[in-house]
């Protein structure tokens, strides 16, 4: 990737948690924030994803309802909002429940999540493992940083994930060659400055990942799903994995 670098950027970048806001594509009905405690520092508002190892499952939490997947099926449940304690919340709707701990959870993938999940699907059995709020909840917010960053760049460059700082915003694009990534810092004024990121991996990274439009859409086999603002107009579109 070439890149501009600016003057002044720190060495290290410090991930800031997504505080995950609503994601304008969703339909009217999305639910409102449901904070956790002010101690935590977290909200349950938006997309929630929990995942684990031995055998591999995942179950995603979306206002368009709850699916649970691992090796032997899907199981899909209607959504039902987060109920709150003092420890975290619980989910239950058909046959799936969730208990969502706020404790940092270490990921397969080495990251560090802010919760750990316990899934209990009836018919298959309980899964433990980590769960995050996808950075994507606030994505359209996320537009003017990202322009910047790319705008910083001469080639395109996806975005793996992006979340606000205390002064600015951080996006984090993947490089040309394998496990390359960048991290961009927006600073309230709107200047981009870019270095190759030797940050751990943050929760949900690559999961999605965006591609800012207007380019060339991801390769079909990515099943690239088209994202638009409240406006309608095409922001880009999100895939998942870790070759899209």
């Amino acid at each position: 990737m070439r890149i501009i670098v600016s003057a002044g950027l720190a060495a290290a970048v410090l991930v800031a948690s997504c505080g995950p806001q609503k994601r304008e594509e969703a339909p009217a009905a999305t639910p409102g924030p449901i904070a956790l405690p002010a101690s935590t520092g977290l909200s349950l508002e938006g997309r929630i994803t929990a995942t684990g190892a031995e055998p591999g499952w995942r179950l995603d939490v979306a206002p368009e309802g709850l699916v649970f997947s691992h090796p032997g099926g899907v199981v899909k449940a209607a959504y039902s909002a987060p109920q709150m304690d003092e420890a975290g919340a619980m989910l239950s709707s058909g046959k799936i429940k969730a208990r969502l701990l706020v404790q940092p959870c270490d990921e397969a993938s080495g990251a560090t999540a802010p919760m750990r999940a316990r899934v209990d699907v009836q018919g298959v059995g309980t899964f433990d493992g980590c769960a995050y709020a996808r950075w994507d909840n606030g994505l359209e917010a996320l537009i003017p940083a990202i322009d910047a960053c790319l705008g910083a760049t001469t080639e395109p460059s996806p975005v793996i994930f992006a979340a606000p700082l205390a002064s600015g915003t951080l996006v984090r694009l993947r490089g040309v060659e394998d496990g390359e990534r960048y991290d961009c810092v927006v600073d309230p004024s709107g200047l981009a400055s870019i270095l190759q990121s030797e940050a751990p991996i943050a929760p949900g990274e690559r999961d999605p990942t965006f591609t800012r439009a207007p380019t060339d859409t991801p390769p079909r086999a990515c099943e690239a799903v088209e994202i638009k603002g409240k406006d309608g107009v095409l922001l880009g579109w999100e895939t998942h994995g870790q070759t899209c």
